[in-house]
């Protein structure tokens, strides 16, 4: 709830920090304004000015959390290599939470560090802020009149400022087609996996988490009380309520709300309303997590709950609907798109799994899930918010998060590539 306060195409897995960073040192991450070029102006065209206005996002000067996280732990690893006691896994343990720590205070300097380039953007600029990261990416989302946008560079600690892409939903796959059961087979050289213990977030148009394909009741009633943390029964027992998370979908949030669309022509809906309620309501969030994460669902249409080998389940004969690649993976739902339209919030969610794969490093460390928004009051005059993300499970760890979205045009600068 609020509390009050002054391309990518076809489906991309990424595996969060599962690849080898080349990234300066965080001690060195710190950079004053006169030491970094500024870019040149960027290019408007019409179609993206709206209410003379234009989403951007304003790139800050400091590492993000992610990025000192990243760092740290190769430091420790490489400093405690051969001199840690334990073995490699208590090891990466430790480098993790030794991260974690080092994570989690840049992301409360980076906070302290945002609340006075809040003000400027809102105060001197009149703009309305969208959102803030401070894991994945160090930055504002805001939405400033186009003539605005040359003096946010002016503003101490911007280092650059590139437009919002608009992205929208693209997904194909086929579990058989893509040898998905080479992986699942029991006899060498299969893999034997089938994403156990493993959390999967899908930045999309959320998930109908009451879907027989993730052991949900199934049916067309979507429940008021959708968004409750009441206890949900696991399968293979009947589910009889709609209660949220699950243990399939074992945590959401709604980035967007219903009414917001990136294509829109109106504040009501450029503007995101942030909610706890992640249902799907457009459909295709729910097709991407059922590729991916899917037990089945059998001809009659309850949940296939058999196993998952080279040989079972029959998908042509015996199921009405696919397993996904990784059936036993748990999912974590990051809905960026309202009912209808495209989206400009994909930064905002990888934001958050950053954050969560972060704290999911070291539990014992206090959850902050603060996201900066705009709400308008009644007279339509615009206020600055924070928001406040649920705090995620401890496990199983969110390591991958998939992005089935595209735009017409990408930019390496832009902020969702970071």
């Amino acid at each position: 709830m609020p509390t009050s306060r002054s391309p990518l195409s076809l489906a991309v897995a990424i595996g969060l920090f599962g690849l080898s960073l080349s990234l300066s040192d965080a001690s060195s991450a710190a950079v004053t304004a006169t030491t970094m070029p500024r870019t040149n102006e960027i290019a408007v065209d019409a179609d993206v000015v709206v209410q003379d206005r234009v989403s951007v996002f304003v790139h800050l000067l400091d590492a993000p959390a992610g990025e000192v996280f990243a760092n740290e732990r190769a430091r420790f690893t490489a400093n405690n290599r051969f001199l840690f006691a334990g073995d490699a896994a208590e090891l990466a343990r430790a480098a993790d939470r030794t991260a974690a720590s080092a994570a989690h205070l840049r992301s409360a300097q980076l906070t302290a560090a945002h609340e006075p380039i809040i003000a400027a953007l809102v105060n001197q600029f009149d703009g309305h802020v969208l959102f803030n990261a401070r894991y994945a990416e160090n930055g504002i989302a805001v939405r400033v009149p186009q003539s605005a946008i040359a003096g946010l560079r002016s503003i101490p600690g911007v280092k650059n400022v590139t437009l919002l892409a608009t992205q929208e939903t693209h997904a194909v796959s086929s579990i058989d087609f893509t040898g998905a059961r080479t992986f699942w087979g029991t006899n060498s050289p299969d893999l034997d996996l089938r994403g156990e213990d493993i959390g999967v977030g899908v930045i999309d148009t959320g998930i109908d988490h009451m879907h027989t394909e993730f052991a949900g009741p199934g049916g067309t009633a979507y429940a008021p009380g959708a968004t409750t943390v009441s206890p949900f029964p696991a399968p293979p027992a009947t589910p009889v309520t709609a209660n949220f998370p699950t243990p399939k979908v074992v945590w959401g949030f709604d980035f967007a709300g219903d009414a917001y669309n990136a294509g829109g022509t109106v504040d009501s809906q450029l503007i995101p309303a942030p909610d706890l309620n992640s249902m799907d309501t457009n459909g295709h969030g729910t097709s991407v997590s059922s590729l991916m994460a899917g037990f089945g669902v059998n001809n009659d249409g309850s949940t296939y709950l058999g196993a998952h080998n080279r040989t079972s389940p029959n998908i042509l004969t015996d199921l009405r609907i696919s397993p996904g690649y990784a059936p036993r993976s748990s999912l974590y739902a990051f809905r960026v798109f309202g009912t209808a339209g495209s989206t400009q919030l994909s930064t905002a969610a990888l934001d958050a799994a950053t954050a969560i794969y972060i704290w999911q490093a070291d539990p014992n460390q206090t959850w902050d899930g603060a996201i900066t928004g705009t709400v308008f009051d009644q007279t339509g005059a615009a206020q600055t918010i924070n928001f406040t993300l649920p705090q995620p499970p401890q496990t199983p760890r969110l390591r991958v998060v998939n992005l089935s979205l595209g735009s017409n045009a990408g930019d390496i600068e832009e902020s969702s590539a970071a």
